[in-house]
């Protein structure tokens, strides 16, 4: 697969002005090369990404997903886009911040921020989930001046002014997706984790403009967004399993899924779907991801503990069952990580 890029030859913010900084996408990049995150994209510019060719859809910067397993440790900056960025949470939670406002995002949340908009999200750090995006380059920076939507955009010519009027003028931000736009998302998602997608260029462009019709009927029925509604369940789940991060009593205790959704009050079933939704990974997965997270800090931080010690109280059965995990999670046995601490 080719590597990811990461140098600017990009022409967009053309405009010698500090306030529109572009976001240099650090983080993201330090987080794809640790491993925290399963990412695909593809580029125009400084984003994180496989190359598009000069030619294929201009004014497409960035498109692509990551997933993130657990509660990721890393965020993103306050920063502008060049261009309007429309994303999807299609699972997990994540906080988002525009200008002043705050928003949980819940899954199937759909996002907009404009060029102007200084954004971020994650306050401070990325949730878990799979969050999907695209920035689209409409040669505007600030409100007054008009949009260019790239020439390969399908909308019917009056629905394209009335989107850019509602976008422009409008302070929402955050809506709840209709089914057909986490669809297209999807697909999206599927040609972008192929092994060549700019051979998918056609398939990416038809859905991008599904997209940007999704966004404008969903605009136009006002159904805002889910972050104030219906996630009391959600969030009972997302506190419990916060619980295990750093916290050796309440790892080390012998969870069952039945116990997990005693506690939780809620059934085996809701609790895995739930656990899906917030953390991306399910309920026992999500434990032993915690586990090891605390395990390894302890091999760095207390090189006089014993191996055995650590395991147990991380809460494995045994010292060969951890081994096994950990190399599996870290790519080498607990020892060696060790010595290369």
């Amino acid at each position: 697969m080719p590597s990811l890029h990461t140098k600017s030859t990009l022409s967009g913010f053309r405009r010698k002005n500090p306030s529109f900084q572009r976001d240099p996408c650090i983080a993201q990049q330090e987080a794809i090369e640790a491993g925290k995150i399963s990412f695909r994209g593809l580029t125009h510019g400084h984003y994180p990404g496989i190359c598009l060719p000069q030619d294929a859809l201009p004014g497409l910067r960035s498109i692509g997903f990551w997933d993130a397993v657990g509660m990721q440790d890393w965020g993103m900056e306050l920063h502008r886009n060049e261009g309007l960025e429309i994303s999807l949470l299609e699972t997990g939670s994540m906080d988002f911040t525009v200008e002043k406002s705050i928003f949980h995002l819940v899954p199937g949340t759909l996002t907009v921020t404009r060029p102007w908009q200084l954004h971020r999200h994650g306050v401070p750090h990325v949730g878990p989930g799979r969050f999907n995006w695209m920035i689209l380059d409409l040669q505007a920076l600030t409100p007054q001046e008009a949009w260019q939507w790239p020439p390969w955009t399908d909308l019917f010519p009056s629905d394209l002014r009335e989107l850019s009027r509602r976008l422009r003028t409008d302070r929402d931000c955050a809506w709840k997706a209709p089914p057909d736009t986490i669809r297209a998302f999807r697909r999206l998602a599927s040609y972008l984790a192929r092994p060549d997608p700019s051979a998918h260029l056609s398939a990416i462009r038809l859905n991008i403009n599904h997209i940007l019709l999704g966004l404008l009927e969903t605009i136009r029925s006002g159904e805002i967004s889910p972050h104030q509604k219906n996630v009391s369940c959600l969030h009972a789940v997302d506190d419990f399993f916060r619980r295990f991060n750093g916290n050796p009593a309440f790892l080390s205790e012998k969870w069952t899924l039945e116990l997990m959704a005693k506690r939780c009050g809620v059934g085996i079933t809701a609790l895995t779907a739930h656990c899906h939704a917030v953390m991306n990974t399910t309920p026992m997965d999500y434990l032993n991801l915690c586990r090891l997270s605390w395990a390894a800090e302890q091999l760095k931080q207390f090189p006089h503990l014993s191996i055995t010690q650590i395991a147990l109280d991380a809460g494995f059965s045994s010292s060969a069952y951890f081994a096994t995990r950990f190399r599996e999670r870290y790519g080498k046995c607990p020892h060696v990580y060790r010595q290369a601490c």
